[in-house]
């Protein structure tokens, strides 16, 4: 660093946590399941064993909303894209041909929200409405990732491109 050029980050990570009422939802189904078991599990019918099976799937979807993230970050290799615990990409840095601020991004923009797949083989990942990055590759698909402080993310991978 002798020449006076600032270092290029060599990684960076944003976590964006979801709305309270992603919390609220996933506690509530967690609870639901809790209590099917309890009523089912005693019974010994053929019937409780769909509602033991009712129970288990409340148990996972509460399970994956409670612990959803959006996760956006980059090292030396590639920039990291999730949807904790249910999407993950990497795309290499070489092939990241451009990073911006979508100042104000609609469920409507996405056509809802979660991990939605786009025209243009990209993914835009969201819980609510609000800023965003994206990123598009050399070949020509977008990523949109909701992000409550996009510029921060934007301004850090431009520096690690150059």
């Amino acid at each position: 660093m002798a020449s006076g050029t600032p270092a290029r980050p060599r990684s960076f990570a944003q976590v964006t946590r979801p709305p309270v009422r992603v919390y609220v939802l996933g506690g509530a189904l967690l609870a639901l399941a809790v209590t099917l078991l309890a009523l089912a599990v005693p019974i010994t019918t053929p019937a409780s064993a769909a509602w033991v099976g009712l129970a288990l799937l409340f148990l996972a979807a509460g399970g994956v909303l409670v612990l959803s993230r959006i996760r956006f970050g980059f090292d030396d290799a590639a920039v990291h894209i999730a949807l904790v615990p249910v999407y993950r990409t990497s795309i290499p840095l070489d092939a990241v041909a451009a990073v911006d601020v979508v100042e104000y991004l609609t469920v409507g923009d996405a056509r809802g929200r979660g991990v939605r797949r786009r025209t243009d083989r990209g993914r835009t990942l969201l819980y609510d409405a609000g800023p965003a990055i994206r990123l598009t590759t050399t070949d020509g698909r977008r990523f949109v990732v909701r992000s409550r402080y996009p510029g921060e993310a934007a301004r850090a991978l431009s520096e690690a491109l150059r």
